[in-house]
């Protein structure tokens, strides 16, 4: 989607640079905002993510998820700058995969700015080893970006469209220790593993969705209201529900009992608050931030 205008317009390169200088304001005002949430919520006593931690034994991931002192400093720098490009995730843990979208679609955006027209799938291949040369194991991120704007080429026959759906399904569930994952062989090269293993083929699966997914598969269910409503708020729901986790959830699963029925329960207003503070967070924040990065972009082109 990101790339579809330089193979659907014959002078796209405009557009392009207007969503690389609009990039910044469009992923960093939300993430900002998201910074704020928590620090608010960290200065009122409402994480209880430590206590419940204990109680559930989930000490390795949930009690450190954040840690027990923030200063406003760490929190300022990491809002303006350093969550997007250094990937710093203090209060926000999940933000270390924007700083792989940012860079990612600078990347992606400069490459088709600057691409000849010609020499279609060369090109990407040059840039992917020099990706793999830069980033090493992490190239497999910013590599299945450029792999996911060739799927612009190519067109899916219905027959294969299921196919592609399952294949998708099974390669993005790959799971270490897994009876139906096990035999899939490492991407080795001399000797040395590329890209870790669940990485590769996690990328491999979602490719293959996507595949299936543009090409039509599923199209009547993917554009329901329903659908279209959760496709919306999704960005905001990755941006603001673990807040919700550490807050909200840890405190109901601290004080109520741990039974099937308590924890359903929990788990079902975790669910309901998170797509509320989500539609929230889109509507006020979200849909705001990109109305200013086209303001932005428009304006340094005028």
């Amino acid at each position: 989607v990101f790339t579809i205008l330089y193979f659907d317009a014959p002078n796209a390169s405009l557009s392009l640079q207007k969503r690389l200088w609009a990039r910044y304001l469009r992923l960093n005002i939300p993430a900002a905002a998201s910074i704020a949430l928590p620090l608010i919520v960290y200065k009122f006593g409402f994480y209880v993510n430590f206590e419940a931690s204990e109680i559930s034994g989930s000490t390795p991931w949930l009690k450190h998820a954040i840690p027990s002192t923030i200063s406003a400093t760490t929190a300022l720098t990491e809002a303006v700058y350093q969550s997007l490009i250094l990937g710093r995730r203090t209060l926000v843990p999940q933000l270390w995969t924007l700083r792989i979208e940012f860079i990612g679609s600078l990347y992606l955006l400069l490459f088709y700015i600057s691409k000849p027209s010609r020499r279609l799938l060369l090109t990407p291949t040059l840039a992917s080893v020099l990706l793999y040369a830069i980033h090493k194991a992490e190239s497999i991120y910013f590599i299945a970006m450029f792999a996911g704007s060739l799927l612009n080429l190519f067109t899916v026959k219905n027959s294969l469209k299921p196919l592609l759906f399952v294949l998708g399904m099974y390669f993005g569930a790959f799971q270490y220790e897994s009876v139906v994952h096990n035999f899939l062989p490492r991407v080795n090269m001399f000797g040395a593993e590329l890209w870790e293993i669940k990485n590769f083929y996690n990328t491999v699966g979602a490719l293959l969705l996507t595949a299936a997914v543009v090409n039509g598969f599923g199209s009547k269910l993917f554009e329901s209201k329903s659908f279209q409503f959760l496709g919306r708020i999704s960005f905001s729901l990755y941006l603001v529900h673990f807040v919700v986790q550490c807050s909200l959830s840890c405190g109901l699963y601290i004080a109520f009992p741990r039974d099937k029925f308590y924890l359903a329960a929990n788990f079902v207003l975790y669910i309901i608050v998170c797509l509320f503070t989500s539609a929230m967070f889109e509507r006020y924040v979200d849909r705001q931030a990109i109305r200013t990065a086209h303001k932005f972009s428009a304006y340094i082109f005028k």
